[in-house]
């Protein structure tokens, strides 16, 4: 099951996974056709998004990304924005190869318009994790998911909602890597976080439980 994060001044997208939202980056600042155009293209591309319409999303994108380039240069966090909200848009069809392009690029300039404690730059690392989970770069993948965690533990403390979620993603590539003890150590803090802010019968809380289970049944093996 696939987990994408953005993060909007505007439109939020209400389309859940495990328990975090699908939100698509848009602000406007600079008093230009063009910072205009950025949003309102954004936002429309979260729109079709929401729906499923692959094709017109990815048009409004593209078209925004020219739009932040137009405003605000190359380099910046609009242009991120847009490059990652075409990177939710292929990763959310399985196109895993071309989102993580697109996440790479995005990633490269919030290093260097962003603060280190920036949860923007939290929801790209964690996006391009996911990507290189799912083409079999588990050591990269835990890289990223581990610096995101790092930043998500800094803004919400330890038992944050985020942080729970993004255990859950490491536990995987511990798992794939066959490190099962630390899977399960993953595993155990999200149901704790769960069960402490939404309840030990909340589907986040139970959809981890069985999770924890299923990775015990392939220990035993």
């Amino acid at each position: 099951m696939i987990v994408m994060r953005f993060v909007a001044l505007f439109l939020i997208v209400s389309i859940l996974f495990l328990n975090t939202g699908l939100h698509v980056e848009a602000r406007g600042s600079k008093n230009s056709a063009s910072a205009s155009d950025w949003t309102k293209l954004a936002n429309l591309g979260g729109r079709a998004l929401s729906v499923g319409d692959y094709k017109n999303a990815e048009e409004f994108f593209i078209r925004g990304l020219k739009a932040a380039s137009l405003a605000y240069g190359n380099e910046s966090e609009p242009v991120a924005a847009s490059v990652n909200n075409l990177g939710g848009l292929y990763m959310q069809q399985g196109l895993w190869e071309e989102a993580a392009t697109r996440f790479k690029l995005a990633l490269s300039i919030r290093r260097k318009v962003l603060s280190n404690d920036d949860p923007k730059l939290a929801n790209t690392l964690y996006n391009l994790g996911i990507c290189s989970y799912n083409l079999d770069n588990l050591e990269a993948a835990e890289d990223l998911l581990r610096e995101s965690l790092e930043i998500r533990t800094r803004i919400e403390g330890n038992e944050g909602l985020s942080v729970a979620s993004e255990m859950l993603w490491l536990s995987r590539v511990y798992e794939g890597q066959l490190r099962y003890k630390e899977a399960e150590g993953c595993i155990d803090r999200s149901i704790a976080i769960y069960e402490k802010h939404l309840g030990p019968k909340s589907k986040e809380t139970l959809k981890a439980k069985q999770k924890l289970n299923e990775l015990l049944e392939r220990e035993a093996y």
